[in-house]
């Protein structure tokens, strides 16, 4: 499965969850998760198409909104509009797609740093 498809997974996921919140929660931190996971799936797609300094920059970026999607779904289940089973459901998943665009980061930036010379050549 790409990351694309683990990506569109997790959001469908993600969606499942939306009728169970309150309309005034749905409008304002739900909102911004869904726009979040969005922002986060354009960043990647096209890091698909991308040189690699742009790609380095997107897929920072596209951890970053990760990130904030994990400390916001905590608040959810923090202030209990998000059951354990739920928050547990979706967090592995989130936590995978992290570690996935870091390994992919870092390869990129592996690529770009030349080697350094240890002065016995």
């Amino acid at each position: 499965m790409t990351i694309i498809q683990k990506l569109v997974e997790v959001y469908k996921l993600w969606h499942e969850y939306l009728p169970n919140f309150s309309r005034p929660t749905r409008y304002t931190i739900c909102e911004k998760i869904d726009n979040l996971f969005l922002e986060i799936i354009e960043l990647v797609f096209t890091s698909i198409y991308a040189q690699d300094k742009e790609r380095i920059i997107n897929l920072t970026l596209a951890n970053k909104k990760l990130d904030l999607i994990k400390f916001l779904l905590q608040m959810l289940w923090e202030i209990k509009l998000l059951t354990n089973n739920k928050y547990i459901r979706i967090s592995k998943p989130i936590e995978s797609l992290g570690k996935i665009i870091g390994a992919w980061k870092k390869q990129l930036l592996l690529k770009e740093t030349p080697p350094t010379r240890t002065g016995r050549e």
